[in-house]
């Protein structure tokens, strides 16, 4: 037996790859198509836009309010940030809160949980008592005249007469009339006071009052004081007329002036010469409750060293500057004359 020639193992090599190509080929086919067969271009497409709106289930929500409205104008949106209160006002109102807190619940804690007893609950029954129904309350309770009205009627005691005997009721007749229930009876009111036949009640005397209060009374070792025998006593005087001096107007509650006022500030500066300024700050106090005009006075302190600050940038020696300050009013008043 000869050996192959290398041509001809060559050729069957080739021979062998192209069965082995030809056998894969299908199987390759086959999987492409059970891979991608059933999505095309369309599908794919669709389903990454239902991905990028959120799914189909985003497709069922509504829409959110103001989608279709026209778009805000951004042109006249504020271009500079809002004025805030200092940070040491900030800190002032942190405590403030703080204080209110602590001292509601020490409040808290001392007066305790309210107790309300349950509407019909009889004093009794929270200390092991009988418990006994309570009535109705409300539009549901039966009056007294209801109640009369629906009780059934006494027969009234007759003499011994002899009467005679009626025949037996027939059951089952029913052409006789009910009997006829009384009437409740009304009370009658009459023009006295007193009520019918009652005595008419007079108007007493309005009692005498006496001019001046009465005198302390006086006992041995205590010596009454003197404003003892005042009428009335002596109350604190506001002065609720205008502040005198150049107004300085400041954000509610905020130790920021009022943007605009460097004018005004200019002026105050420029007329001073070599006298010195009062700067009065007023803390917008609206009661005269000890905590909160305390409070106010720290607002009113905070206004007064701002404009002081802003008086000083302008030219103003810092010790001519006197900083004044009060619970009540608004702002800031500058004046050279206290």
């Amino acid at each position: 037996m000869t050996a192959p020639l290398p041509r001809e193992r060559s050729a069957r090599a080739d021979t062998r790859r192209a069965v082995r190509a030809g056998r894969a080929a299908p199987t390759l086919a086959l999987l492409l198509l059970a891979g991608c067969g059933h999505r095309d271009a369309f599908d794919a497409t669709l389903d990454w836009w239902h991905q990028y709106e959120g799914g189909v289930i985003a497709q069922q929500r509504p829409p959110p309010p103001g989608i279709h409205d026209p778009y805000p104008a951004v042109g006249l949106t504020p271009t500079t940030p809002p004025a805030v209160p200092s940070a040491a006002l900030r800190q002032s109102i942190t405590e403030n809160l703080v204080e209110q807190r602590n001292l509601a619940h020490r409040q808290a804690v001392e007066i305790g949980p309210l107790t309300v007893t349950a509407p019909g609950t009889p004093p009794g029954a929270a200390k092991g008592g009988p418990a006994r129904p309570a009535p109705p309350a409300g539009p549901e309770q039966p009056s007294a005249t209801l109640e009369a009205a629906e009780r059934p009627p006494q027969a009234a005691p007759t003499p011994t007469a002899p009467t005679t005997s009626a025949p037996p009721a027939r059951a089952g007749r029913t052409d006789e009339a009910p009997a006829a229930m009384p009437e409740v009876a009304m009370p009658e009111v009459g023009a006295d006071v007193g009520g019918v036949g009652g005595p008419a009640v007079q108007a007493a005397a309005p009692p005498d009052v006496a001019a001046r209060p009465p005198a302390p009374p006086r006992f041995p070792g205590f010596a009454v004081p003197e404003d003892g025998a005042l009428a009335t006593p002596e109350r604190p005087a506001y002065d609720l007329a205008d502040p005198q001096g150049t107004r300085i107007r400041f954000l509610t509650a905020s130790d920021q002036p009022v943007q605009g006022q460097d004018r005004t500030l200019a002026e105050l500066a420029g007329q001073r010469g070599t006298r010195p300024i009062f700067v009065h700050g007023y803390g917008e106090a609206t009661s005269t409750d000890p905590a909160e005009q305390a409070r106010s006075m720290s607002l009113a302190l905070l206004r007064a060293q701002t404009v002081a600050d802003l008086l000083a940038a302008r030219g103003v020696p810092a010790n001519m500057i006197h900083l004044r300050a009060h619970p009540f009013g608004d702002g800031v008043r500058v004046s050279l004359n206290q």
